[in-house]
């Protein structure tokens, strides 16, 4: 019988991919039936003999654990690679789409206790990501147009 795994592709956290809080996986049997049915994902795994025998192996204890540290790491590389993005000008400049009124920069900053007089403010270009004028538009905060 073909699984469920093998006629659809999912990512990690969906379908017999779920993972509980702790990333363990919720139904471990179904889990390692799907990594077995990937051939993508075997392909990966089975470059580490020793993940491979932990991931494929009976021992759904072992399964669990390997699975856990397998998702700390992999949750530390995304939080380093979204921190150097922060280090990149041009990355973060090309995330920035939406332009801002300068004046109102200035006025937000007033009200935080910045003070820059007509002779310091040399913005004339400002820009944000979309994602937080999205928000500050949901938390009634700074829009395009105030």
């Amino acid at each position: 019988m073909a699984s469920e795994a093998s006629t659809k592709m999912y990512r990690i956290g969906e379908g017999p991919y779920a993972l509980n809080e702790d990333d363990s996986a919720v139904d471990p049997v179904a889990f390692r039936e799907a990594l077995m049915n990937d051939a993508e994902k075997l392909k990966h795994i089975e470059r580490d003999e020793e993940l491979a025998k932990a991931l494929l192996g009976e021992d759904t204890g072992t399964m669990q654990e390997a699975l856990k540290k397998v998702m700390a790491i992999a949750k530390q590389q995304r939080e380093q690679d979204d921190h150097s993005d922060m280090n990149s000008t041009d990355i973060m400049r090309a995330r920035c789409t939406v332009p801002r009124d300068p004046t109102v920069l200035y006025q937000g900053m007033l009200k935080a206790g910045l003070q820059y007089g007509p002779s310091f403010r040399l913005l004339s270009q400002v820009w944000i990501p979309e994602a937080l004028d999205k928000e500050q538009r949901a938390g009634g905060g700074l829009g395009a147009g105030e």
